[in-house]
């Protein structure tokens, strides 16, 4: 009888706080335990042409990807071994260390992040089929709308 007297006196003034009805097995809101967010996958892009980088760093940026970009596979090979990469978007021709040199060096180092090649090689598919960890090859010019359907996929491959 307690409980509904609260219920019913908290339901008639103006309340910040949710009151539960009489019965109601939850916890206050102050008790109850929220879901830990889930953490933004980390994705290294790695491209020779600044302006392609920039504007998959915004695209990538505005669908909840924490985005890294450099210029050639030498730095995305310190990258990808410094720090935690989630996914890698590769370019195949990039000075320095082509794309192929770049997954070869991950390979043998045992590093298995995925990886979605974006590429105008449109023999991508064929020279990077010994690689297991590459997940699609997109051939430039790309549809924005098919890199982000492709990131997604390994997204939730990846379980972020």
């Amino acid at each position: 009888q307690a409980d509904v007297r609260r219920y019913l006196s908290a339901i008639s003034r103006p309340s910040t706080e949710p009151v539960s009805p009489p019965g109601d097995l939850r916890p206050p809101a102050a008790e109850r335990k929220l879901p830990e967010p889930q953490e933004a996958p980390r994705v290294l892009v790695a491209d020779d042409n600044p302006e392609l980088l920039e504007l998959m760093e915004e695209m990538l940026q505005e669908h909840g990807y924490v985005v890294t970009t450099v210029r050639t596979g030498v730095e995305a090979i310190e990258s990808i071994t410094a720090g935690r990469q989630d996914i890698v978007v590769l370019d195949i021709l990039m000075p320095h260390m082509n794309g192929l040199e770049l997954l070869q060096k991950m390979k043998d180092a045992g590093l298995d992040t995925p990886v979605l090649i974006v590429t105008a090689y449109s023999d991508a598919a064929e020279s990077t089929r010994e690689f297991g960890n590459v997940k699609g090859v997109i051939l430039k010019p790309f549809n924005v709308s098919d890199l982000l359907n492709r990131m997604d996929e390994i997204r939730q491959q990846i379980g972020k």
